[in-house]
């Protein structure tokens, strides 16, 4: 009887003192990868506004599916396609955004993998007629190779805010 408690104590106490390191360790980890899938966020967002081709490519996987509020999929050369014509509509002036907002973002991280959701309210001009959407949308993000790059969106019609 005495094996087992002195062997279950000898196992217990290094198994304990991990878990506090790891407790100790999670919170900062999780706060870093928070803050850098925010960054990420961001510069995807501010990418996407001014249709920086080359910033938006970097951000997004090769295996990228884009799922949108029609029920279209593309990949991701083909949703580059779109931030191509999509740049060459703000350039000449066809299409004119005044407001593109993310609000109520909401970011769980679970490991090398994100997810991030949130209200997105967009108005502008297209041809001269003024268009506006509310969208709730849902971005999964993965860290491969010490960067953050999006994998997967998602988005569907909002209640008008």
């Amino acid at each position: 009887m005495k094996r087992i408690a002195l062997f279950a104590f000898i196992a217990f106490v290094p198994y304990s003192c991990g878990l506090a390191q790891m407790r100790s360790q999670a919170p900062d980890e999780h706060s870093q990868n928070e803050q850098e899938i925010r960054d990420a966020f961001s510069q995807f967002s501010d990418a996407f506004v001014k249709a920086d081709t080359v910033v938006l490519r970097s951000l997004l996987a090769d295996d990228y599916v884009h799922t949108n509020v029609n029920g279209g999929v593309l990949d991701k050369t083909r949703w580059l396609a779109f931030a191509k014509t999509r740049h060459q509509d703000l350039k000449s002036g066809k299409v004119k955004i005044d407001t593109y907002r993310n609000d109520d973002l909401r970011i769980r991280v679970y490991g090398n993998t994100a997810v991030v959701t949130g209200l997105n309210t967009t108005n502008g001009f297209r041809d001269g007629k003024e268009w506006k959407m509310n969208l709730r949308f849902t971005n999964v993000w993965v860290k491969r190779e010490g960067r953050w790059q999006r994998v997967a969106f998602h988005d569907s019609d909002a209640a008008p805010q």
